[in-house]
């Protein structure tokens, strides 16, 4: 069994499928975002928001798919991408895409930041282009050397002393410390005017919320006092309040987060939250019409407890691995003790045990009475529908009650001493997954 979530970030077929699919209507905010920067003469900073796990990562690599001149033209055609738009942003910049958070192990942001930006040009500049030699050149010259005895330079104006010799007054010290922050922002600028002389950069940085606060506030601070440049914009991926929390962490509780990010950003643009069913059924391929009641049963799920869109992946993933899981034990003859205790309750229980552990904990303990009737409630219509299939008529209950009675009867008898079968089962299947 493989994970659902189909979309490899770095395959650029899977971009180009979701591209042309665009099942959660985001293409449109692609050309919203190419269209900010074709019309804005000047460097901006762009913070894309969006909470933990809406799809913000690869929404990113999709602008920088787009970004790519060497797609073949009929690929320009997606569904609300404007080609013209799309045109000219291919003809002013490229993109950088930097994952934070593949990197916040190093120490130094600064020195791999630099490096995997030379890389990433270099990688896509002609070899004959008289600019490899430059940057050649520039790097050679020192920059590397200067960038690894560079000093911290933060706003609250902190420097770290550890690398310069202890026999210096504090006044020499600081004057030898702006000396080497001034030499490599000359040098940076070098590589830099050869790094933008074909096209200017928007540089993407992700998962910055997701880093060592450490190495997320060095990061920005050294974008901003190193690698703020007219012709390099950035689109800032995170989730705002979470970015401000680990501004928060790095600079105490007292510290202004939202602040501190203000005087980095200059707009802001967020990402709408994605048609839960939508994704389900184009991106996961689950769809009403196979194993049914199953998928239809997801769907409900994954809207009932507000899943992301990671959160989408992992509750399908997992859920067929619970639901393969009980098909393997001996089934009962009624099929209603199926449905409920082979499907309703262990997939409504793995939807509590992410999203509500008190409430998880509860309905293990015989005390989730009310929240589960709560649930059975507000998806009436589709377990009105799936018992109506499984319940005789001769069981004497009335339409309008029957989910709410069969559910209530069902959830009381998990816990009868009579046969605590059902219960071990289901809380074994939900123990694999902490």
């Amino acid at each position: 069994m493989k994970l659902k979530n189909k979309i490899d970030c770095h395959n650029p077929e899977e971009l180009k499928r979701v591209l042309e699919l665009d099942s959660l209507k985001r293409n449109k905010h692609l050309n919203n975002i190419m269209r900010i920067f074709n019309d804005l003469e000047s460097s901006v900073t762009l913070s894309l928001d969006g909470g933990w796990g809406t799809g913000k990562s690869v929404f990113a690599k999709k602008l920088e798919y787009l970004s790519n001149e060497s797609q073949n033209e009929q690929e320009n055609e997606f569904p609300q991408v404007d080609a013209s738009v799309l045109n000219d942003f291919r003809t002013q910049f490229d993109i950088y895409y930097f994952n934070s958070w593949e990197y916040d192990m190093y120490e130094k942001p600064l020195e791999i930041f630099l490096y995997d930006l030379i890389k990433h040009r270099k990688r896509i500049m002609d070899r004959q282009d008289k600019n490899v030699d430059r940057l050649d050149k520039v790097i050679k010259k020192g920059i590397l050397p200067v960038a690894n005895s560079t000093l911290k330079l933060l706003s609250g104006g902190t420097v770290d002393f550890d690398d310069l010799s202890s026999g210096e007054t504090k006044d020499e010290k600081l004057l030898k410390s702006a000396t080497y922050v001034d030499d490599l922002k000359e040098r940076i600028n070098e590589v830099l005017e050869i790094l933008t002389e074909e096209k200017k950069i928007v540089i993407i940085i992700d998962e910055l919320d997701r880093c060592k606060p450490t190495f997320a506030v060095e990061l920005l601070e050294i974008i901003k006092h190193y690698f703020s440049y007219e012709k390099i914009s950035y689109i800032i991926c995170s989730n705002k309040n979470q970015l401000s929390h680990t501004v928060k962490k790095y600079y105490g509780s007292d510290f202004n987060g939202f602040g501190y990010l203000d005087r980095f950003i200059d707009l802001e643009y967020n990402l709408p939250i994605p048609d839960t069913k939508e994704y389900l059924n184009q991106v996961l391929n689950v769809s009403n019409a196979s194993k049914f009641p199953y998928n239809e049963l997801v769907k409900v799920n994954c809207s009932y407890f507000d899943l992301s869109l990671r959160e989408i992946n992992k509750y399908v993933f997992i859920s067929e691995i619970i639901i393969n899981r009980f098909k393997r034990k001996d089934s009962r003859a009624s099929k209603n003790f199926d449905l409920f205790y082979n499907l309703i309750f262990p997939l409504y229980c793995f939807g509590l045990k992410l999203t509500h552990p008190n409430n998880y904990k509860n309905f293990l303990e015989n005390s989730g009475v009310d929240e589960l009737e709560g649930y059975i409630d507000e998806n009436k219509d589709y377990f009105e529908r799936i018992l109506d299939l499984n319940t005789p008529e001769s069981e004497g209950y009335l339409p309008d009650k029957k989910s709410i009675l069969l559910t209530k009867k069902y959830y009381s008898d998990l816990f009868s001493t009579r046969d605590m079968e059902p219960l071990e089962n289901l809380k074994e299947a939900l123990s694999l997954f902490n």
